[in-house]
């Protein structure tokens, strides 16, 4: 699954524990890793071309999430793992209540069983999704709980 997410996390600037960490929990979470990696990857994909475009897809991107546009940028230059599942929990939430239309996937090139049913399944699951890369965060690194080195239990 690694190497399916590697490619274009790399390009993304996500980390080789995060791309770990992202593997991890579509493989808890039951996600194949021919679905997982080719969905996770479009997704990031999807996010760069948006943010680097700047128009509506960026905006229906924001608004899914819950935030403004400059805010999802700034997230996703800063920690693009965190802006995306800010936005897959957002798309989990609104499919959940009906809030989703196929025109809306469409408009952010994010069509097909496999990248819908990643996005609801890692948006359900965001709390196991954190807690993998918690632990998966290189030490010393500015997004690990342990600033020096990982407790002695690990």
């Amino acid at each position: 699954m690694a190497l399916r997410v590697a490619a274009a996390g790399r390009i993304a600037g996500l980390t080789e524990q995060e791309i770990l960490g992202i593997s991890a929990a579509m493989i808890e979470l039951g996600i194949k890793s021919e679905r997982g990696g080719t969905a996770y990857s479009r997704i990031l994909q999807e996010m760069m071309f948006a943010i680097a475009d700047g128009g509506p897809q960026l905006q229906e991107f924001a608004r899914i999430a819950g935030v403004t546009s400059e805010e999802l940028a700034t997230l996703f230059k800063e920690d693009p793992t965190a802006a995306v599942q800010k936005f897959t929990e957002g798309f989990a939430a609104m499919k959940e209540a009906g809030q989703i239309t196929q025109d809306e996937l469409d408009a952010l090139n994010l069509t097909g069983v496999r990248v819908i049913e990643v996005l609801s399944l890692l948006g359900l699951a965001n709390d196991t999704v954190q807690k993998i890369l918690v632990l998966l965060i290189k030490p010393g690194n500015s997004k690990s709980p342990w600033k020096k080195k990982p407790p002695n239990a690990l």
